[in-house]
């Protein structure tokens, strides 16, 4: 199925796609649901995981350059989850759903929402990390010397920010392949 949808998606992006019934829409709908919310708790494991590692650093370090920096990071953390559940896609029981017009649009806005986390969001969060990590570096790289540290500085910062580029722009891709068509099926079904 997964491959049907592939070269669906492909024909599709070159405008030859025919429409999706509502029970291959359906299925590809409750699959998202589901990967979304496996990704949701894949987040907050992690997130959890690194909130605490942050905190116990800052009990080390405990300089104020540390502590803002946790704080700036935690915060960047908790932007992303919240983002990341405000708007779920609804499980979908049966065809008739379709017809309401409100649960078109909210699978649209969760939808839209999905791309919208990876595309700004995920930036938002990739500049703050950076710049919290940056803030902990003034603390915990006291002792070398100011041009050591803004070198280290600066060759994590371009890591860190070339990874999450990389990595949002295959990201997005995928995206464009799996949501566009379903966006725009959904969009004609609403306009109907």
């Amino acid at each position: 199925m997964k491959t049907d949808w592939k070269n669906w998606s492909q024909l599709w992006q070159q405008q030859n796609a025919p429409d999706l019934s509502p029970n291959e829409i359906i299925e590809r709908l409750n699959r998202l649901g589901t990967s979304a919310r496996r990704q949701r708790r894949w987040l907050v494991l992690t997130f959890s995981i690194t909130a605490i590692t942050l905190l116990s650093m800052g009990l080390i370090w405990g300089g104020i350059w540390t502590s803002a920096g946790i704080g700036l990071m935690l915060f960047a953390m908790g932007m992303i989850l919240y983002q990341a559940f405000s708007s779920p896609l609804q499980v979908v029981d049966e065809i008739a759903q379709f017809d309401q017009q409100q649960f078109l649009k909210r699978q649209i806005k969760a939808l839209e929402q999905g791309r919208r986390l990876a595309s700004r969001y995920m930036w938002i969060y990739a500049v703050l990390l950076t710049l919290g990590l940056n803030l902990t570096y003034l603390d915990a790289l006291s002792a070398l010397y100011t041009s050591w540290r803004i070198a280290i500085s600066l060759v994590v910062s371009l890591t860190l920010l070339s990874a999450f580029a990389y990595s949002i722009s295959r990201y997005l891709s995928r995206l464009d392949q799996e949501l566009g068509p379903l966006v725009n099926q959904l969009k004609a079904w609403q306009s109907n």
